[in-house]
């Protein structure tokens, strides 16, 4: 499957102020540069040991997210997926498939090249499109109310420091689309701003919210 520009899955983007994803494939340097500054302006670090994003996914499908969530989780028809820190598998990209969304944007400053091999395999699939920055930085590229976000498997151990949480957290309340949903598993980030949708008593680790 050909991968989009973001460009043309997101409208509206900032686009130039992000890293092409032919350019971090050919040389990284500018990908590297980047985190630096945001770890120093942030005072924050970052990891690229997000092991338990495919695991907290495939749960997701063991355990029958369609049953328990679906009547969340069809707010994801027809919205932009945003999957923060998408690891190096495709499990994100499966989900907003099974979701119904309409497109689908990975963003993952390390493991891109991998990710990419595994979504490039699909025969039909999703719009897709990879951005190889840290989520901070590709947020606040995005156009007010335009897309629907997934975040899984992001703790301490992958990004520390709070103020970086916090800006994530405002970006993406003001990012999320009025009729979309952020959908966090095991994750650090819980915007504050947002509704939460699913009761305390229903979830193994699944968070569904809405803009109030």
């Amino acid at each position: 499957m050909k991968l989009s520009k973001v460009e043309e899955i997101v409208p509206k983007i900032k686009a130039r102020e992000l890293i092409p994803i032919k350019e971090a494939l050919e040389d990284n340097q500018r990908v590297r540069t980047l985190l630096t500054e945001m770890e120093r302006r942030y005072d924050c670090e970052f990891s690229s040991q997000n092991t338990t994003h495919a695991e907290c996914l495939d749960e997701w499908f063991e355990d029958g997210w369609k049953t328990l969530h679906g009547r969340f989780l069809q707010k994801l028809k027809g919205q932009i997926l945003v999957d923060l820190g998408a690891g190096k598998i495709n499990y994100g990209y499966d989900f907003a498939k099974e979701a119904g969304a309409r497109s689908y944007v990975a963003v993952e400053p390390f493991n891109y090249e991998t990710l990419l091999h595994y979504i490039k395999y699909e025969k039909k699939g999703l719009p897709s499109s990879c951005s190889p920055v840290d989520m901070l930085t590709f947020i606040q590229t995005l156009p007010k109310g335009s897309v629907s976000f997934l975040c899984s498997g992001i703790d301490g151990a992958i990004i520390s420091g709070k103020k970086y949480y916090r800006e994530v957290e405002n970006q993406i309340q003001r990012a999320l689309h009025r009729n979309g949903v952020f959908v966090s598993n095991r994750s650090m980030i819980k915007p504050r701003g947002l509704k939460r949708l699913n009761s305390l008593r229903d979830n193994f680790g699944l968070e569904i919210y809405a803009q109030r």
